[in-house]
């Protein structure tokens, strides 16, 4: 088993400790009066190992404050613990100090930061080598459990405690629980579809939801099928409908023997309609010869009218590039007209030979007299030589800026000869519109007419007047039209009764609707009985489960049980973990009952983990005596001490 003591430690400017030298014996008692620092020490102590105080917080005041509830400036706040470990030593060191800085053009340093120096037997490393070589002496989350006898009851969230209980205990398997009750047996087929209780009784619960709100739900679809019945007296319905047909037979037979007679008046009216139709059609002809030419026209206009908005489009082009190629040939003219006078003032330059009669005017050197000739010569054909030069080059330039000054104004008279042609077309298309718009004002929509159909619109015009009076002379022709229009009534409250009829035919429907409704919820029924009684094993399951976990439990520790199930006032079961001293809640036990029964917990723990740490026992004045506890105590003891009191017991 891995043993860990707390030899000494070093506490300077922490919290309210300002300076503090402990050495550790097996059992070390702290006498001091309240908020004299006893806590601290256990603060201190878990702070150097795992940057947090004895209640497990990251933020808290470490440094020293005054009066005025203010922080200390200047201090260094100091922690060293040594520890044995496997009864070798090793030393721990934190330092925390403040950061001061001057910046420029201030004459005082002020505070920027907190840093924190980590080292290991006095050597500095960094925070990430200091956290793993903690955590290879010991882990957090076992630290905090067995030097705290409070942690587990007070601190540790319920379901990590019953996790771990059932990790020191041991679980009970599935086999076993259902042996010791034969009415477990039908969980055995639930347990091979899910592994898990808690998901059976999830599974089983949301089944049941589901099949509840689809139960409640069918009274309601019931309730509509019954609203949605018809309240009708369909046999007298069916009486009516057969009267009718025997009227509208009646009426069909009269229509049949008189057809005959109409006969004629039904040909002559069909003869009618074919006349109309043939007089339309002449109609439309003549119509559409009139339109003709007044749409031909309207076409022309409107193609004249986009020719000349092209041509003017066209026309401003030319003039915006026309002008263009005029600035750029009025530039050109001007730089010509300069390489000009530049040739003629450059042609008519002259070289002054006066100054040359004793010296060089180039190197100042002294001339003999028969040099000078020579050099004035000399200097002469080199003015001459780049005079030429210069004049060549202005007229090569000059001669190409004139070329281009020629392109321009040919370019330039081809635009203009261009927009004339413009200007020309564009009037006279306007005068081609004007002409149009004259003919459409003399061209209306009208109908034009052939002699041809002249004379069929008179012959039509006399034949239809023949035939409309020789119908107007016939009597049968007023009975037949009354019998249609009977025949019309009837056909209508005919197809009316057939669609009241047709509500017998859903109310049918509605009624097979019910009852299958009906066998729904009596099988929904059946099928909820079957959920609920899977989750009342299902509880008894766990509460099998946990009374056998309970026995193994109470056998691993002295003084402490736990519970592990509590029942809620429906009958279920609700999971908890809460530690009970002689069968009390550890909330409701008294101080020494806590200690001892936390002393329980981490004896029990201590030996699962396999490993012994310093435990800190606060209030140790509520106890007059502990139970029997294999590791280093630490007791913090209210007394009238001031400064504190540390003695050492081996």
């Amino acid at each position: 088993m891995k043993a860990i003591l707390l030899k000494s430690l070093d506490i300077e400017n922490f919290k309210g400790v300002k300076e503090l030298h402990i050495d550790f014996e097996n059992v070390t008692n702290v006498f001091g009066e309240n908020a004299t620092g006893k806590t601290s020490i256990f603060d201190a102590f878990t702070w150097v190992m795992f940057d947090k105080d004895s209640k497990n917080r990251s933020v808290f005041e470490i440094k020293p404050l005054n009066s005025n509830n203010k922080v200390i400036r200047g201090l260094v706040t100091t922690v060293t613990a040594v520890l044995e470990v496997n009864s070798k030593e090793i030393k721990l060191t934190k330092k925390y100090e403040e950061k001061w800085t001057r910046k420029r053009g201030e004459s005082e340093a002020t505070f920027t930061k907190n840093e924190t120096t980590y080292m290991i037997n006095d050597t500095p490393i960094k925070k990430s080598e200091y956290v793993k070589e903690i955590a290879e002496i010991a882990d957090e989350y076992q630290f905090k459990l067995l030097t705290n006898p409070y942690f587990f009851s007070n601190e540790l969230n319920w379901k990590k405690g019953r996790e771990l209980i059932l990790n020191v205990c041991g679980d009970i398997t599935t086999e076993q629980i259902i042996e010791t009750k034969q009415e477990l047996t039908p969980l055995i087929t639930e347990f091979e579809k899910e592994n898990n209780i808690d998901k059976i009784i999830k599974n089983r619960k949301a089944t049941k939801n589901n099949l509840s709100k689809e139960k409640e739900e069918i009274p309601v679809r019931i309730n509509e099928c019954d609203r949605g019945m018809y309240d009708v007296d369909f046999k007298e319905i069916e009486a009516q409908l057969n009267a009718k047909k025997a009227d509208l037979e009646a009426i069909e037979d009269e229509l049949l023997s008189g057809t005959k007679a109409n006969e004629q008046i039904l040909k002559d009216k069909e003869k009618i309609f074919e006349l109309k139709q043939e007089t339309l059609k002449v109609i439309q002809s003549a119509t559409g010869r009139g339109s003709k030419k007044r749409n031909e026209l309207i076409n022309e206009k409107e193609s004249l009218n986009y020719n000349v908005q092209t041509l003017r489009n066209n026309l401003i082009y030319s003039e915006r590039d026309r002008k263009l190629k005029e600035n750029s040939r009025d530039k050109l003219v001007e730089e010509t007209n300069r390489l000009r006078n530049e040739w003629s003032k450059e042609s008519q330059t002259m070289l002054n030979l006066s100054t040359v009669q004793t010296e060089c005017p180039t190197c100042k050197r002294p001339l003999e007299v028969d040099d000078i000739e020579a050099k004035k010569k000399e200097m002469l054909d080199n003015f001459n030589l780049n005079k030429v030069k210069i004049l060549k080059e202005i007229g090569i330039l000059g001669k190409s800026k004139g070329e281009e000054v020629e392109k321009l104004n040919a370019e330039i008279e081809q635009l203009q000869m261009d927009e004339r042609g413009y200007l020309k077309e564009i009037q006279e298309k306007a005068i081609l519109i004007d002409k149009i718009k004259k003919e459409l004002e003399n061209t209306k929509s009208t109908e034009i007419y052939i002699a041809e159909e002249e004379n069929r619109l008179k012959q039509i015009s006399v034949e239809i007047k023949e035939l409309e009076e020789k119908i107007n002379n016939k009597d049968d022709e007023k009975n037949i039209d009354e019998l249609k229009e009977n025949k019309k009534k009837l056909t209508i409250e005919i197809e009316s009764l057939n669609k009241e009829l047709a509500k017998r035919d859903i109310n049918r429907e509605l009624l097979d609707r019910k009852e299958q409704l009906l066998a729904k919820e009596k099988e929904l029924g059946i099928e909820l009985a079957h959920q609920e009684k899977i989750l009342n094993l299902c509880e008894l399951f766990i509460k099998t489960k946990v009374s056998l976990l309970e026995s193994n439990i109470s056998s691993k520790f002295k003084n402490v049980t736990f519970k592990l199930f509590k029942e809620q006032i429906n009958g279920g079961i609700e999971e908890t973990c809460e530690a009970l001293i002689n069968g009390v809640p550890f909330s409701n036990v008294n101080t020494a009952g806590q200690i001892n029964g936390g002393l329980d917990i981490i004896n029990t723990l201590s030996n699962h983990f396999e490993v012994k740490m310093p435990i800190f026992i606060d209030n140790r004045e509520s106890v007059n005596t502990l139970i029997d506890i294999d590791s280093q105590v630490i007791n913090l003891v209210v007394s009238n001490n001031n400064p504190l009191k540390i003695e050492g017991v081996n």
